[in-house]
């Protein structure tokens, strides 16, 4: 079943324009309506026959992949609701349960009261750690109990910055009635999650009263950044305000010449001497690649499965959309890719295709779900010192626009979408607009008092570019 979500208010006034007529004829617009109509009906789901799946801000990670990081344990425990087995709070700290293998002493039993479970866990951050050295922050636990699709039993973890809790993960993955290790990576940074106090909470749950189940292990793992790391601090991100000018070329012989502050460049195309010969008159550069889709020409194209494959993009036979839901196998992927990024000297990265779910993919990708991976690649880039843009996805803006630096978009005009970006210009975040179409005086003078930095360029993205500026 798709994840339910509240329809928006305004969201309901945005469909109604699109479905009478009033919103003009752009991708987002008519087919793509459809779409997001068919995932909101969809995101409704019967309520009272299907149980309802959270949407989890997390990595679905191996136990092994974190085994070397530093742990932390519960020091507090507190039952909302329900009740939990004497042993002591301690007994969390070991692992040593397996299979079906039922030691009573060494593990706790919660069971839920008469309609539900919950049960709030609190962890020390040690005094030697800083908010802002700890890292990867990932929870593992050991577990036993119903399977998912008999009961559902959760994970989420209270943002301090935010004042809300992010689901994290659940017993999806759990063998039924025996000993399951569970390890989920919040994809926020992991400072969002500790109190001025120094505490981190944890939140255990169930909505329904069917069974028990067993903890024999809750952890906290981390690494830090501590001063002796060996690993250079990322320095400031750079944020673009409005009135940066800049360049966007991907093909042909790059125009290294160009007095502007910034050049957008292809991350497997541009080469580490052009890189820092930008960086030698003082220009920052923001590299480029998809995140959306696979392109069969890129070296990395063998690491996609076929499982994350979907339709083909319109009009690019060589690139299929990609399931932003499988963070597991795509978060690696874009990392990756990342990290090439700094390797090179990038200062920012340009993800594109970031609005698969507006879109045909081939996979029932809901708001939330893209919600989800959007926010795991600017956490993911901000890790790196990268500053990233959000591009087009213009739909949920509203909800990225705190996480992104800056903007692109493309072709915003011919859709009679710029209003979109308001909310990155007044954070004083840049907009950088394409027009592939139009005169320099008919663009210019339509954007001229949105404090956009607007291009007209080919299409083919060459040297070739006219700045309203």
């Amino acid at each position: 079943m798709p994840t339910r979500r509240d329809v928006q208010t305004a969201e309901l006034v945005q469909l109604s324009n699109a479905l009478s007529g009033r919103v003009g004829n752009s991708p987002i617009h008519t087919a793509r309506w459809l779409v997001y109509l068919a995932g909101v009906l969809c995101a409704c789901g019967n309520l009272e026959s299907e149980p309802v799946a959270e949407v989890f801000e997390s990595v679905t990670v191996s136990a092994e992949a974190v085994a070397q990081q530093s742990r932390i344990y519960p020091s507090k425990l507190t039952m909302e609701r329900g009740k939990v087995s004497a042993q002591p709070l301690t007994v969390l700290a070991t692992q040593d349960q397996s299979g079906t293998v039922d030691t009573w002493k060494n593990y706790l039993e919660f069971s839920p009261g008469t309609t539900d479970l919950q049960a709030t866990f609190t962890f020390l951050v040690p005094d030697s750690v800083t908010a802002a050295q700890l890292q990867n922050l990932t929870l593992i636990s050991n577990y036993k109990g119903p399977k998912r699709s008999t009961q559902s039993w959760s994970f989420q973890i209270y943002d301090v910055t935010q004042s809300r809790w992010v689901a994290i993960g659940d017993n999806q993955s759990a063998a039924e009635w025996s000993w399951s290790t569970l390890a989920f990576a919040p994809v926020a940074a992991a400072q969002n999650f500790i109190s001025p106090t120094r505490e981190i909470t944890l939140r255990f749950s169930t909505k329904t009263a069917v069974d028990s189940c067993d903890l024999d292990y809750l952890a906290l793992s981390y690494t830090s950044s501590g001063a002796s790391s060996s690993s250079p601090v990322p320095s400031a991100i750079w944020t673009p305000p409005p009135g940066t000018s800049w360049q966007i070329q991907f093909a042909g012989t790059i125009d290294t010449s160009l007095n502007v502050q910034a050049f957008d460049l292809d991350l497997f195309g541009t080469t580490k001497e052009t890189i820092n010969s930008i960086h030698a008159r003082g220009s920052k550069v923001i590299c480029y690649f998809s995140g959306g889709s696979s392109e069969s020409y890129r070296p990395d194209f063998s690491s996609f499965p076929k499982s994350v494959l979907g339709t083909t993009l319109g009009g690019y036979a060589d690139e299929r959309w990609l399931d932003v839901r499988q963070l597991a196998i795509l978060g690696p992927i874009m990392t990756a890719r990342m990290d090439q990024a700094v390797q090179k000297g990038c200062d920012a990265v340009d993800v594109d295709n970031m609005d698969v779910y507006t879109n045909d993919p081939g996979f029932p990708i809901t708001y939330a779900q893209q919600l989800t991976y959007n926010k795991f690649i600017a956490a993911e880039a901000h890790k790196r010192g990268l500053a990233v843009g959000l591009k087009n996805d213009l739909l949920q803006i509203k909800d990225l626009v705190e996480v992104y630096d800056f903007a692109i978009n493309e072709s915003c005009l011919s859709y009679s979408e710029c209003y979109y970006m308001q909310p990155f210009i007044d954070r004083k975040k840049a907009v950088f607009a394409i027009s592939y179409t139009g005169s320099q005086s008919s663009v210019c003078s339509k954007v001229s008092g949105l404090n956009f930095d607007m291009l007209l360029k080919n299409e083919s993205l060459d040297a070739y570019r006219v700045s309203c500026r």
